[in-house]
């Protein structure tokens, strides 16, 4: 319904180009044959221009139905003013329309004088931001890809100096990457230009995809961003060197052992504790892990398991993961309880959220706290703090032999291929392949008698 829309302004120019687009719709429909409705509309036309009782919007009356049913094609709501000036102009069209109308009826399908004097129509305003919001809602963008995207068209349309990607050509795509090239960005404590990576995957895939939406939408012919190269990029690190040696794992898995700073918060003193032990037990995301109830651990079959809710996972898919039996032996499941009774989340407390909503909730914060403490510790940083874990479970899941197939529903990964679809996951075929990942020795830890 257009009242859901925002009010749109128009100039007399605009209002008279919009009314134009009902005048060529109109001779459009019946120009081919203009006879049997060309008297029947002039003589309406001409009975509707003298209304019996005259007040200021009769012009508005007189085709009630007729503009509002345009109006709600062309998805607008118009302020009061352009109101106005758009009902005025329509009245006006409709009139030239059915004056057409009949010299076709009497064999004169000459070029109508009333055609030339309505402006082209203007393309309509796609509000960058405004179909962003449409394609994130459209497509499910995982809040995370929401949080970096929408920033992006955003810094798009200031530098366009304009939000309306109809406007957008690709000679100003490649200018604005040529843009983005060129300018610092400060990392840490360092000062460099901006990563081309960066630029190819974060901002021309932000603008791209959008585009793609407003062309599949009908609303763009082609999609600017298509084509656009970014060169020198970097090659992608190999994968053993995106996840955690195994002295790392050591050196942050004995951190989460020692005592922290009474400055923290019990849910952040429990992050430390256990997710590190738990994404590095089930190679699953770290924010699947962060967000995680009581209610989230169920026993499925006998085997006590995490259930990760598609809401929450990027894959968009619910799945179950059986909980290591080292983490049970450490005692996980009598933390659980204790949150279980309290009535909280696991890892954060939602009365100490400061606006952690959406794109950015509170157990993404904690994912972000957690990473800034690896950061801190004597590892290598040029890791990703948290997704190290994920990269080092998939090396020994092949390490161990794992059943590839098994190994991807684990971390969430689809492989694409079409037997993935057949047959059900069972919970003891999954506890067998995580029961592969080694169990780590590391001092201190209760169960460390039990390690291999």
């Amino acid at each position: 319904m257009t009242q859901d829309l925002p009010a749109t302004a128009l100039s007399p120019k605009q209002a008279f180009a919009l009314a134009g687009e009902y005048y060529r719709e109109y001779v459009e429909k019946h120009g081919n044959d203009p006879s049997p409705a060309a008297y029947q509309a002039a003589e309406a036309h001409k009975r509707k221009s003298r209304p019996i009782v005259w007040q200021p919007n009769w012009q508005l009356f007189a085709y009630w139905d007729d503009i509002l049913g345009f109006l709600e094609r062309k998805r607008l709501r118009l302020d009061t003013n352009s109101q106005t000036l758009f009902v005025r102009a329509f009245f006006k069209a409709r009139g030239h329309a059915t004056v057409d109308l009949v010299r076709g009826a009497n064999g004169d399908f000459s070029p109508s004088p009333h055609a030339a004097s309505y402006p082209p129509p203007e393309p309509e305003k796609l509000d960058a931001l405004t179909w962003f919001d449409r394609y994130a809602e459209a497509a499910g963008l995982a809040a995370s890809t929401l949080e970096r995207w929408r920033p992006v068209i955003k810094e798009f349309t200031d530098w366009a100096k304009d939000s309306n990607l109809a406007k957008v050509t690709k000679k100003q795509v490649i200018d604005w990457k040529n843009a983005l090239l060129q300018q610092d960005v400060r990392i840490g404590r360092e000062v460099r230009k901006r990563a081309p990576r960066t630029v190819k995957d974060v901002h021309l895939a932000a603008l791209k995809a959008i585009c793609q939406y407003l062309v599949d939408e009908d609303k763009l012919a082609v999609n600017p961003v298509a084509g656009v190269v970014v060169r020198n990029v970097e090659t992608e690190k190999d994968d053993d060197e995106k996840g955690f040696c195994d002295k790392d794992a050591r050196t942050i898995l004995a951190a989460t052992l020692q005592k922290g700073s009474h400055l923290l918060s019990v849910e952040m003193t429990a992050a430390r504790r256990w997710i590190p032990w738990i994404c590095a037990y089930t190679g699953a995301r770290v924010n699947e892990i962060t967000s995680l109830l009581p209610s989230d651990i169920v026993t499925v079959q006998g085997i006590l398991c995490f259930s990760l809710p598609k809401e929450r996972s990027k894959g968009k898919r619910k799945r179950i993961v059986p909980i290591h039996s080292h983490l049970i032996e450490q005692g996980l499941r009598a933390y659980v309880a204790e949150r279980k009774k309290l009535g909280m989340p696991l890892f954060y407390d939602p009365a100490r959220s400061r606006g952690g909503k959406g794109a950015n909730p509170h157990y993404q914060k904690v994912g972000e706290r957690l990473a800034e403490w690896v950061r801190t510790l004597p590892v290598d940083h040029n890791v990703w703090p948290n997704h190290g874990w994920r990269h080092r479970w998939k090396s020994q899941s092949r390490d161990v032999g794992m059943h590839a197939q098994v190994a991807d529903f684990i971390q969430g990964h689809g492989s694409g291929s079409v037997s993935e679809k057949y047959g059900a996951k069972w919970p003891k075929t999954l506890k067998r392949a995580v029961e592969m990942i080694p169990r780590y020795r590391i001092d201190g830890c209760r169960s460390a008698s039990h390690d291999e």
